[in-house]
């Protein structure tokens, strides 16, 4: 947690929501922008920022250009962290506290696998893939697909109730650790070819 917010400028307290991805539109970084936005203008604390870890180019034609100019012209730039790809990503969901996932369409996103696995509550859109079935027995929330205010609400409950947010998290982590092992996992792709 502490190296996260040195690399970021950022006080010890600070809540941190991620997002993890290619800055390309199947990830949805303008919606996650768009979700931050909403929560930043009905929250009242300072503590709370939003870093998008992983790169685009920075041309009129790709999301990150777009994302970094919006924060700027709503004047929450210093609130929205955009820091590119980097060598190891678990600095940043071992320092975050909450994880946003704004695809559109991602299969099986191991982003999840990755948030649960380090007690972060995700929070995302249904109908954009496996993550509901992910969240079915516990860590997080699926709210309807597009619904920038209900993903709001809930990070907005999650960084007011602490309690709420560290349960959701303990119970993502159970999940993962009962249900995502990579010897499950296997047995069941190996138990798929047996029945073909």
């Amino acid at each position: 947690r502490a190296a996260l917010r040195r690399r970021l400028g950022l006080p010890e307290d600070a809540i941190i929501a991620l997002g993890c991805g290619p800055m390309e539109l199947r990830k949805g970084p303008e919606l996650f922008q768009l979700v931050a936005l909403e929560t930043l203008r009905r929250c009242s604390q300072d503590r709370l920022h939003f870093v998008w870890v992983g790169g685009g180019t920075d041309t009129c034609f790709d999301p990150v250009f777009w994302c970094q100019r919006d924060a700027k012209r709503c004047g929450m730039e210093d609130r929205m962290h955009f820091i590119g790809d980097v060598d190891d990503t678990a600095e940043a969901f071992l320092g975050s506290d909450l994880y946003m996932l704004t695809s559109r369409e991602d299969p099986f996103p191991c982003v999840v696998h990755e948030a649960m696995a380090c007690g972060l509550p995700v929070v995302s859109f249904e109908s954009s893939g496996g993550a509901s079935i992910m969240l079915a027995d516990g860590g997080g929330v699926v709210v309807p697909f597009g619904d920038i205010e209900g993903m709001a609400d809930i990070v907005l409950w999650w960084v007011i109730g602490d309690e709420d947010r560290i349960e959701a998290g303990a119970a993502g982590r159970h999940s993962v650790a009962t249900h995502y092992r990579m010897s499950t996992y296997v047995a069941g792709l190996h138990n798929m070819g047996l029945q073909r």
